[in-house]
């Protein structure tokens, strides 16, 4: 068994059924393991399954990458509730949205707490948001980056705020950058739900706002999307029977547009379905209710590919991105990646893509 084969017999809710294999597997996992999971950012995920399965041969990077996982989600959860507490008192009213619903969440299905993030993504009434953002300043928040909220006038979130427990926190007027604030903000709320989360009441997005939110966001990152750590979302939702429509979902993939990050046209609904076709095969033998919205990916061997190219010698540092990107884009059969600027830019970009996807199949293959 290979790498990419291993993590994903872990991590899959029929483990328990191969147990055995998988803890000889684990006392001395293939080459290219540790690796790939950092690069997944499932370390959290992994270690937990492997708790799970009473796995005694833990290797020492994957629990203390879990336990440093595990202790940004706790300092990300204090500085959460401290701004929740101060919109609140100022009668300003948000709605945590990503990793932040996700831990808020957890409480019911536990799962989703499993993935590490970085900041804090709240949704605000679209009159609110300029008061809430000049609000929390007048509390001491500091501006992530200096001088930079011209650059944020248009965009779907405020420039981030870092607030006292050094935490960044975006006050967002949408989900994402083609849809408009008002259309963001009822669907939202009028989905969401009122939790007890430490000791705050608390609105919370409905599952299928935060498996489509989940969709588009991976998306909108290309190839960065399919990884581990956003399927993560997806799976903690759906392995624990949370109510999400996918008649709903079905119905915006190719009618609700999503914007590429890179190049800032469309995503084609292509991409959509591979993504949820690649998360449908961390399911397992259960039945993916969204198997009818997939296009099929080989998420196994995407992953064996990708620690082959993590274990080699070329796999560490800066040129490890783009051979990562190019074996992503070619087992999506997606072109090259490509770059805005002159031709002669663009040539050589073109020209180190070429040698990068043929030297990452050589590397796949090891």
């Amino acid at each position: 068994m290979r790498a990419g084969g291993l993590l994903l017999a872990t991590l899959r809710p029929d483990a328990e059924d191969h147990r055995d294999g998988l803890v000889e597997a684990w006392s001395k996992p293939p080459a290219g393991t540790l690796a790939l999971l950092a690069h997944e950012g499932a370390a959290l995920w992994a270690n937990r399954r492997l708790a799970a399965l009473r796995v005694p041969a833990v290797p020492g990077p994957l629990r203390a990458e879990a336990l440093a996982t595990a202790a940004r989600g706790l300092r990300i959860d204090a500085a959460g509730r401290q701004v929740l507490v101060q919109l609140s008192g100022a009668g300003i009213a948000a709605i945590p949205i990503k990793g932040m619903a996700r831990r808020i969440l957890a409480g019911r299905w536990p799962l989703l707490d499993a993935r590490s993030l970085g900041d804090i993504d709240l949704l605000l009434p679209p009159d609110q948001v300029d008061a809430g953002w000049q609000f929390l300043r007048g509390q001491g928040y500091q501006p992530a980056v200096a001088d930079g909220e011209a650059g944020y006038r248009d965009h779907h979130h405020l420039v981030a705020l870092v607030g006292p427990e050094g935490v960044a926190v975006e006050l967002h007027r949408s989900a994402s950058a083609l849809l408009e604030p008002a259309r963001a903000w009822e669907r939202f709320w009028a989905g969401s739900e009122s939790l007890s989360w430490q000791d705050l009441v608390v609105q919370v997005p409905a599952p299928t706002e935060l498996v489509w939110h989940t969709i588009s966001h991976a998306a909108t990152d290309g190839v960065a999307g399919f990884r581990l750590r956003h399927w993560l979302d997806l799976v903690g939702l759906a392995q624990e029977g949370a109510p999400v429509d996918w008649e709903v979902i079905g119905t915006r993939i190719g009618s609700e547009p999503v914007q590429d990050g890179q190049s800032l046209g469309e995503v084609a609904p292509r991409v959509l379905r591979q993504w949820l076709g690649a998360g449908a095969m961390l399911m397992s033998g259960a039945t993916a209710d969204w198997q009818p919205l997939t296009d099929p990916v080989g998420l196994e061997r995407l992953l064996d590919g990708r620690a082959a190219i993590l274990a080699s010698r070329w796999g560490q540092g800066r040129p490890s991105r783009r051979l990562l990107a190019e074996w992503t884009r070619d087992e999506l059969d997606w072109p090259l990646e490509t770059v805005v600027g002159s031709a002669s830019v663009r040539a050589r970009h073109r020209l180190k893509g070429l040698v990068a996807r043929r030297a990452s199949r050589l590397l796949a293959r090891r």
